[in-house]
């Protein structure tokens, strides 16, 4: 006998709850302990928070890009739509500290919609509520990514539009979480344009055709034409945190190429092959190995 609307219902609210109430507690978690140790204050774990904070101030309070009321308008925060989101925060009366509590509040908030998200998106890929749970619960008890939900910068909202696009992109429609990403981080930009070349080669194989659509490539459009806004409006195009922590900004093209040659290097070598580089310390001792396992 199939199931009835209200007992499928039910059924689907069981992991939402489970995943809601999951997340509620590591949240606390994180907060008390985060308050054990600052007596009682919302204190960002990196100082960029703050950065990110006075620019949204700045947003709210009319004088847009400036940090400073009077001063030259730079690009500032790296991401716009968290910049905004912090904005809209402010303008309805989270001020000072009561702002970054609720930029690590909501980064919880995000937590929970990610988990979601991923919940959703394992149902469409395995078919299984118990994978697609574990796969959830696992998003939500992971160490590193409960602290990039709670830390109060932009990485809480990257997470969860990153988690809605690949389930909408599952189900064939991610043109609102992918333009929305492309609004968050510059370094969006290969991730949608990827997407929208995906579409073009998907209908090739499908129809036997070449055809191309403009909404597949509208959120590599938003992508491009953000830093043409930024500079417009503020004189440079990438004048963000971003820009500054890249390698070749800070130790040039050929100290950056070796670098990132040395560091993927490593990556294959550890991750897929197994084995670790020379420096790699092992255990108390602080031995090494070179290609050992």
């Amino acid at each position: 006998m199939s199931q009835t609307v209200p007992e499928v219902e039910a059924v689907e609210r069981k992991p939402i709850l489970f995943l809601a109430l999951l997340g509620l507690g590591v949240s606390t978690l994180y907060v008390l302990s985060m308050l054990s140790v600052t007596d009682g204050h919302f204190v960002p774990q990196v100082s960029d928070l703050y950065l990110i904070a006075q620019y949204a101030k700045g947003f709210a309070e009319g004088h847009p890009f400036q940090y400073n009321p009077g001063e030259a308008p730079t690009t500032g925060a790296t991401s716009l739509l968290h910049t905004l989101f912090l904005a809209v925060a402010h303008l309805v009366g989270f001020r000072g500290e009561g702002l970054i509590a609720f930029a690590i509040l909501s980064g919880g908030c995000f937590a929970f919609l990610t988990a979601l998200e991923v919940y959703r998106a394992g149902r469409i890929v395995s078919g299984s509520g118990r994978i697609a749970k574990l796969a959830a619960a696992l998003v939500i008890l992971n160490g590193p990514l409960a602290w990039s939900f709670h830390y109060g910068a932009d990485i809480a909202l990257v997470l969860f539009l990153s988690a809605w696009l690949f389930r909408a992109w599952l189900q064939g429609n991610f043109l609102l979480p992918a333009c929305l990403l492309a609004l968050t981080r510059p370094e969006s930009l290969a991730l949608v344009a990827a997407l929208g070349a995906w579409c073009v080669w998907d209908e090739r194989q499908r129809s036997g055709k070449w055809s191309v659509r403009p909404r597949w490539f509208a959120p590599a459009l938003v992508a491009l034409l953000l830093p043409l806004a930024f500079r417009f409006i503020t004189g440079s195009a990438a004048n963000t945190s971003f820009s500054q922590k890249l390698l070749s900004a800070n130790w040039g093209f050929y100290s950056a190429a070796v670098f990132s040659i040395d560091y993927w290097t490593d990556i294959l070598r550890g991750v897929l092959l197994g084995f670790y580089p020379a420096s790699q310390r092992l255990g108390f001792g602080g031995g090494s190995a070179s290609l050992s396992r």
